[in-house]
């Protein structure tokens, strides 16, 4: 099986596949109820999840085989990814060239039918299928081939949910490492001013803000710290300040340092008169070569001024002090730009969240702890049709959302998935529900919630994830419409139906069927209590066949007769039945059918062939004597040379040797309903006998050309007799039907490990329906042509009877107007089976 993509375009889709992170994943409930749906709308007992990998195909979730993974050579999925947009749909996979000689065709799991839709993610690479499988041909309906596509759009959203739940959890976890990182620099910073061995002040923007300033700065200027976040001139007006305010404007303006030494101040709030000096380092704070804020640092100098002397010996600490602060404003400088920065970053983060959330194929909205939305994506916005202005006026309970259960009945707050999680801080998951949107349309959601706590572990809101199920939920309220149909049907058709476990035999009959085995229908009826009632005759046989339906799965299709527990009465029942194979331990092997009451068309079979064998009985005695006669005369004629008496005599023979014929017929009729048609089996040459029906019906037939082809030497165990009676039947009904000096070609020829013969004509032909029921008793084509020639209708029957009875098969192919070709073929004798 060749895999046609690209390698620029595999290497990207394994890429994309490879992204999601869900090969060799544990089981998923999610994935596991999709394929269960799609067995079940597709009616079939394999479904599932498949990604195609480099060298394999991998199964997420599988149902009905016990199998994670295949090569990729054998993949059917592999060839449906090549068509991302199309079903593939295989209907026989035994006549498709491409698959016929796959192995899990030729072997297990025996695949006769395909199909699968490709999973395709937002990127448009296809990522695998979703798909069903049965052992059996047959062919998808519309809706089904519709759901296949919704369950395999819904298994791509899913996995891009998985996929941006990820990337979501992966820049919350930055993002939360950048705020633990702002936090501890912060903290660094305004620890380090506070605990600065002298006077610190920060102002930010030409208005000269005060972001931050430390104690010893406060009381140099009198102040608390409620100037913090002040413009300069708001809280230091005095004549004094306005100096310092110029000095401000102006290594604003030119972006250079600047340093006042000895500069005296008086102390305000001391309560007296007090002089002491400073030394005021200005420097500027720069950002992309722009002055953007000033630091300013005060140290007293007071006793420098006053002693001189001491000022020269504390000069050198002086100046290493200097060098310190000069050190601590470059450190202060490259913060402030780290803090800036991180608070870009951050925006930038928020900007790529926000992102992620809208891209998301699922709702999602954060309340706060009352439940207020605080937030909304714009899926969410889209499945309601709010805007975002609006949403954020609403919480989960508004009355506008109309909250329901599934059953219509309205949902009370304290049930809704949100107030829970706000209640009790658990996530609730898969929480299904029925909303409106703003327009008034009724929406299936499916949500999950998760709390939302702060470092003391309490509950301060909620985010919630929804998708819109509607066009699932509709789907499985379709299932269950059809579901009640069948049981209506059912009931209509007064059938009875049974359930065996295919490994415990617990038998559950319906009330119809304890009726028909002549039980009430409170009784209990074990499976053992059923088959008893069965008569003898058929017991084993159906036994045999119910425990060969179990192991093999064949399909179950059997007559037979019972006698009421209770009342005693012999009744016919035609059963019907199959085993449902499931793995797992959700779901168990279980052989159902139906069976229904024919006894009264039993019972009218039986009357007409007691009829027949007692009519066809008394009409051979006086047959076999009045030929015995014609024989008589037609010797006496013969010996009186009288011509005319001859012919007459000859055609009355030949007209009681038509009814001896009919009257045989007749008798093989009543015979093969009780299984009686006697077989007197010899080995003999199909050449042989080929040759004898040519010898005979050569020299009788008039107006047609019979032409036989040459025969092998071919070598069967069968009745002669029978056989040669299956052939000229054949010819006869082409000589009746065909047009008058048309050719009848007859042939017979090897085919495997049988011999087949064919007779065909150029006549009337048979109609398709006509071909279905042509071999059954007493049926004769609706056909006027046919219905002009004379006939009962059970030559093709008792044909078809012989034929059985040699463990051979039987059939026609017709057209209208064209002719048809009659057929049978028998088993070879081992001599002349050949084995491959």
């Amino acid at each position: 099986m060749s895999d046609e993509f690209s390698d620029h375009g595999e290497s990207s889709r394994l890429d994309a596949l490879h992204s999601y992170d869900i090969l060799d994943t544990p089981s998923e409930v999610d994935f596991d109820e999709i394929t269960n749906l799609a067995a079940a709308i597709c009616n079939t007992p394999i479904a599932l999840v498949s990604f195609v990998d480099k060298n394999r195909q991998w199964f997420k979730s599988v149902k009905g085989l016990d199998l994670r993974q295949t090569a990729r050579s054998m993949s059917f999925c592999t060839v449906a990814i090549q068509n991302p947009k199309q079903i593939l749909q295989v209907e026989n996979t035994h006549q498709d060239d491409r698959f016929k000689s796959n192995p899990l065709v030729t072997g297990d799991p025996k695949i006769g039918f395909y199909a699968g839709m490709s999973i395709v993610d937002e990127s448009g690479h296809a990522l695998g299928t979703v798909c069903v499988i049965d052992t059996i041909e047959r062919k998808l309906t519309a809706d089904q081939e519709m759901a296949l596509r919704i369950l395999s759009k819904q298994i791509a959203e899913k996995l891009t949910l998985r996929k941006r739940v990820k990337q979501l959890e992966v820049a919350r976890q930055e993002s939360k490492t950048f705020e633990q990182g702002l936090l501890r620099t912060e903290k660094y910073l305004r620890n380090v001013i506070n605990q600065a061995p002298t006077a610190i002040v920060i102002f930010s923007g030409s208005q000269m803000i005060i972001d931050s300033v430390n104690p010893l700065m406060l009381t140099l200027l009198n102040k608390d710290e409620g100037i913090k976040g002040k413009a300069f001139l708001e809280v230091l007006s005095n004549p004094e300040d306005q100096e310092v305010w110029e000095i401000l404007r102006e290594i604003y303006r030119t972006g250079q340092p600047m340093l006042k030494k000895d500069q005296a101040v008086s102390k305000r709030g001391t309560g007296k008169s007090e002089i002491a000096y400073y030394d005021y380092i200005y420097t500027p704070i720069v950002e992309n070569n722009a002055v953007v804020g000033i630091i300013n640092m005060a140290t007293e100098v007071t006793d420098r001024v006053i002693n001189s002397v001491q000022y020269k010996e504390n000069e050198a600490k002086l100046l290493e002090t200097n060098g310190h602060l000069w050190e601590l404003n470059n450190a202060l400088s490259a913060s402030e730009l780290t803090l800036k920065n991180l608070y870009r970053d951050l925006g930038v983060k928020e900007a790529r969240l926000q992102y992620i959330l809208d891209s998301l194929g699922e709702g999602v909205g954060i309340t706060d702890e009352k439940g207020n939305i605080v937030y909304t994506n714009r899926r969410n916005q889209e499945i309601f049709q709010v805007n975002k202005d609006d949403m954020l006026k609403l919480s989960n309970t508004s009355v506008i959302w109309g909250n329901k259960r599934l059953n219509g009945t309205p949902l009370p707050d304290d049930e809704h998935p949100v107030t829970i999680t706000l209640k009790t801080g658990e996530t609730v998951r898969n929480f299904e529900f029925l909303v409106r949107d703003s327009n008034g349309t009724s929406i299936y959601l499916s949500m999950n919630t998760s709390p939302i706590k702060n470092d003391r572990g309490e509950v301060t809101g909620a985010i919630a994830s929804f998708s819109d199920i509607s066009e699932r939920i509709l789907l499985h309220q379709r299932l269950t419409e059809s579901r009640e149909s069948l049981q209506m049907a059912l009931a209509s058709a007064n059938l009875g139906t049974w359930y065996i476990n295919a490994d415990t035999l617990e038998f559950l009959p319906s009330d119809r069927l304890k009726e028909l085995f002549g039980f009430y229908a409170d009784d209990e009826m074990p499976y053992e209590a059923a088959i008893e009632q069965i008569v003898d005759s058929h017991r084993t046989r159906v036994t045999e066949l119910v425990n060969a339906a179990i192991e093999s799965g064949e399909p179950y299709d059997l007559e037979y007769p019972i006698i009421g527990f209770h009342d005693k009465k012999l009744r016919w029942v035609h059963a019907t039945g199959r085993l449902y194979a499931f793995e797992g331990e959700e779901k168990k092997s279980h052989f159902s059918g139906t069976i229904a009451d024919i006894t009264s068309r039993k019972m009218d079979e039986q009357r007409r062939n007691d009829l027949i064998a007692m009519v066809s009985h008394e009409l051979r005695t006086p047959l076999t004597s009045l030929s015995g006669y014609l024989q008589i005369l037609t010797g006496k004629i013969k010996r009186g040379q009288n011509d005319t008496a001859l012919e007459l005599g000859t055609k009355a023979q030949n007209q009681v040797d038509k009814m001896i014929g009919m009257v045989k017929g007749f008798l093989d009729v009543a015979r093969s309903g009780e299984g009686k048609i006697y077989l007197d089996t010899t080995r003999f040459d199909m050449s042989d006998l080929i040759q004898s029906v040519q010898s005979e019906m050569s020299s009788t037939v008039i107006g047609h050309s019979l032409l036989f082809s040459p025969v092998e030497k071919v070598t069967v165990e069968a009745d002669f007799a029978k056989i040669e009676q299956v052939i000229v039947n054949f010819i006869g009904n082409s000589i009746k039907y065909a047009r008058n000096n048309s050719p009848i070609n007859i042939s017979c020829f090897r085919k495997s490990n049988s011999v087949v013969v064919e007779v065909k004509d150029e006549g009337v032909g048979v109609s398709e329906r006509d071909q279905r029921y042509i071999f059954d008793r007493f049926y004769r084509a609706e056909n006027s042509q046919v219905q002009l020639k004379s006939g009962f209708g059970i030559g093709l029957y008792i044909c078809k009877e012989i034929i059985i009875r040699h463990g051979g098969e039987i059939g026609v192919s017709s057209e209208l107007g064209r002719g048809s070709t009659f057929w049978f073929s028998l088993p070879l004798t081992s001599e002349n089976q050949k084995y491959e």
